[in-house]
């Protein structure tokens, strides 16, 4: 077993997946994209994929308990940077290696980023390994100690399970800086982040992704494509929604991604995301048409 959080140390309850005969597989209730013909491994490590995004939202190990098409079950610690470990046994599947972390089907990567709750950036961080590095003349000023202090409190809270104890001073805090700073500032947008991050710990993805692609085309719209911050935000508004069910919050959360990918491909990136998303859209539309 890899180093690392004992199997019964994952926080917060198991992350069920459900393989089944016909192809098919959901993650905590979620449906799994499967490619055509993919056979049992491929709709297991589709589903594995899935539960990985689910878990790099989350920010924290999860144990993942799975039932395949047979009956069998197995079970696994997932982390964030995409290591596996067995649970009760020998996993019938490879885990992931390399410098990646988990990663999309489409090959989008979940980033963390404000909606961790670790320390709040001084200053535009690195950027990723698939994302571009920020601009060196866009930064992100320190945030003040009283900022600081109510996003420990909206952690406590969620760390606790009070999620609407934890999203309320999020809401009020929101509320508060984009009043005296305005509603592009960088410190509202990251007060907006933890938002997103409070709504997929709710398990309401419609509303995490259309945080953070709102706040990506705040990022967008002040410091360009290339910035580092409106990648990351931009990536989880994807990966976000392709976890939200078809039905109308789909499609408007769709229409703005496409626009906002449409806006970064115009600057050079994000072509390969914007031609998915459209993919998916025309799906989306053919199957909610009257």
């Amino acid at each position: 077993m890899t180093a690392g959080l004992r199997p019964d140390r994952a926080r917060y309850a198991p992350l069920p997946i459900v393989l089944r005969a016909d192809g098919t597989a959901d993650v905590a209730g979620v449906p799994v994209e499967v490619p055509d013909a993919a056979g049992t491994a491929g709709l297991r490590m589709a589903a594995v994929h899935t539960a990985m995004e689910i878990v790099s939202v989350l920010s924290h190990p999860v144990r993942a308990t799975a039932v395949e098409p047979d009956g069998t079950g197995w079970a696994a610690v997932l982390y964030p940077d995409g290591r596996v470990e067995e649970a009760d046994g020998p996993l019938p599947f490879l885990p992931p290696t390399g410098a990646r972390g988990p990663g999309a089907e489409d090959g989008l990567e979940l980033l963390a980023t404000d909606g961790t709750f670790a320390d709040l950036p001084d200053a535009a961080g690195p950027g990723h390994a698939h994302g571009p590095a920020p601009e060196p003349d866009v930064q992100s000023p320190p945030p003040p100690a009283r900022l600081r202090e109510i996003l420990l409190r909206v952690r406590e809270a969620a760390e606790a399970g009070r999620l609407t104890k934890a999203a309320e001073l999020a809401a009020g805090l929101e509320q508060s800086v984009a009043s005296q700073q305005g509603e592009s500032h960088p410190h509202t947008l990251q007060v907006r982040g933890v938002q997103g991050h409070l709504a997929v710990l709710s398990g309401d993805w419609a509303q995490a992704a259309e945080i953070h692609v709102d706040v990506a085309a705040q990022w967008l719209r002040t410091a360009g494509a290339h910035h580092s911050l409106t990648w990351q935000n931009a990536a989880n508004a994807h990966v976000c929604w392709r976890r939200v069910r078809g039905g109308p919050d789909a499609v408007r959360i769709g229409d703005k991604l496409v626009e906002l990918w449409s806006r970064t491909a115009a600057e050079g990136l994000g072509e390969k995301y914007l031609r998915l998303a459209e993919r998916r859209m025309a799906r989306l539309r053919a199957t909610t048409a009257p």
